[in-house]
């Protein structure tokens, strides 16, 4: 069975991860297997590295992306289009995670015994202090059971589907909304497809997002709640999750329903953020407006002065207005404010294990610092 091994990366090329990456799959037992890789609009070198990787090996092959996306959605769902047609099963590989080297045997033995449409291991997740956790250790009916409390339990990595499973899910919603946990809503409708999973105890990968400030876990903050809500609000619509229109649709839709001032000011703000990484100020000055308006920002004095100043610069003038008023964009969910607080704390934490003068202090700090992340994963998110 031919797996089609899909990855998205964005100038990682002198971090030496991407290199690690790509020659985990390529070091893989199961030779079986096609690698396409998405270059985001990297500007670093990522795309001679790639080039190198496809002439020296005929299963790697590369798909150049300009400009940049920055949507893990929309770059893997172009990957997907590119697929062979003879693939039995698709998964996806990350810049920042390593496979085992029998990964995909393990997974393509268990989906040909078993005959399932989803087969999933652990993977493996660094922490800065050097520890560890693994995700995908629970049964599939208790995940089922779980995706209304928690955002976390599926392993992204170490995961192998039938693409027909997707006709009957849908693909990643790119949704700006969903961007940090897109995998979440993907994987509650695969596990309410009618599809047939499987898990192995296995760990198939190690990820090391949690070390990266680039990553989508250090850069964006996100509210479960809030994505609850829109989850629930686009199914009623019915909004289309082909691959197609979840690839080439709008990232920047908010479905109709009862939002609060502060809710729909901590979406837009997000939606500015993720343009002005694209660098689309034209997308951003739009959002940045409606912050404006919707926080009846129009007659404040600098807002006047700065419209008054860049007049004949709109996309500068709105992209300053939104970047000025960003900090007056209320937090709507007590998830942000948790996930705030949580992440302040497990820095205090850690700067105490690295400043420790003995190693009785560095092992008291370590032991505080565990005991707060089993408690934290114990809570719903």
């Amino acid at each position: 069975m031919l797996v089609s091994i899909h990855l998205t990366t964005f100038c990682q090329a002198a971090s030496g991860w991407l290199e690690r990456a790509i020659a985990s799959v390529l070091e893989q037992t199961y030779a079986d297997f096609e690698l396409i890789c998405y270059d985001d609009g990297s500007y670093d070198g990522t795309a001679q590295l790639l080039a190198r990787f496809a002439s020296e090996d005929r299963r790697v092959r590369v798909i150049t992306g300009s400009p940049n996306l920055n949507s893990v959605a929309k770059s893997l769902g172009r990957c997907f289009l590119a697929r062979s047609p003879e693939a039995g099963a698709i998964t996806w590989m990350f810049d920042d995670n390593i496979l085992a080297p029998d990964a995909l045997q393990t997974l393509v033995s268990a989906m040909e015994r078993t005959g399932a449409d989803v087969v999933y291991g652990q993977t493996r997740i660094m922490t800065v202090d050097g520890s560890s956790w693994l995700i995908g250790t629970r049964e599939p009916e208790v995940i089922g059971a779980s995706f209304q409390a928690t955002s976390a339990d599926v392993p992204n990595a170490g995961i192998l589907i039938r693409p027909e499973v997707f006709e009957r899910s849908g693909w990643y919603d790119s949704s700006i909304i969903l961007r940090r946990s897109c995998d979440w809503d993907l994987f509650r409708r695969i596990w309410s497809s009618g599809s047939t999973i499987v898990k192995v105890d296995h760990v198939c990968a190690t990820e090391f997002g949690e070390l990266s400030p680039s990553s989508l876990r250090n850069s964006f903050d996100t509210s479960f709640e809030l994505m609850k809500r829109y989850v629930r609000l686009r199914d009623e619509i019915g909004f289309r999750l082909d691959v197609a229109s979840a690839t080439y649709g709008p990232a920047d839709v908010v479905p109709e329903g009862a939002w609060s001032k502060d809710e729909l000011s901590y979406i837009y703000h997000g939606f500015v953020r993720y343009f002005v990484s694209v660098g689309n100020l034209g997308k951003a000055a739009e959002w940045g407006n409606e912050i404006v308006s919707l926080n009846g920002l129009d007659d404040d004095l600098v807002v006047k002065n700065l419209r008054r100043k860049f007049g004949d610069q709109p996309e500068i003038l709105e992209a300053v207005v939104s970047g000025l008023f960003a900090r007056r964009v209320a937090d709507p969910a007590v998830s942000i404010v948790r996930y705030s607080f949580k992440r302040e704390v497990a820095e205090y934490l850690q700067r105490r294990i690295r400043t420790a003068k003995s190693q009785a202090a560095r092992v008291y700090w370590k032991v505080a610092f565990h005991v707060l992340r089993r408690v934290w994963r114990s809570l719903p998110r």
